[in-house]
């Protein structure tokens, strides 16, 4: 049986995480079309960055996608992977979902 940390069982059940209503309204992060060069990141104190919905389903179903998803995170984190400054995870109306970062974290 896989478990699930109780903060994710919340938001998969719906109820907000623990972070400011900013957060929740910042400016999104998402990876770019095939094709396209990325975005240059947002200067905002908060940033939600995107994720795709199952990066296993999508690794078997369209590996370029899954691979241009996962570049996409490296770049938006680069080295910050020990501490991105993630406080915590998001899901909009549309069901999309995204990693809160507060960007004046330290690295």
């Amino acid at each position: 049986v896989l478990e699930t940390d109780p903060a994710v069982g919340r938001i998969l059940d719906g109820e907000p995480g623990e972070a400011p209503d900013e957060a929740r309204t910042a400016p999104v992060v998402t990876a770019p079309a095939a094709g396209d060069e990325p975005a240059p990141l947002p200067r905002a104190r908060w940033l939600r960055v995107e994720l795709p919905a199952d990066i296993e389903d999508l690794k078997a179903a369209a590996p370029d996608e899954a691979r241009r998803w996962q570049q996409h995170l490296r770049r938006v984190f680069g080295n910050r992977l020990d501490d991105p400054g993630i406080v915590g995870l998001d899901r909009d109306a549309a069901g999309r979902w995204f990693y809160l970062v507060d960007t004046a974290r330290p690295d």
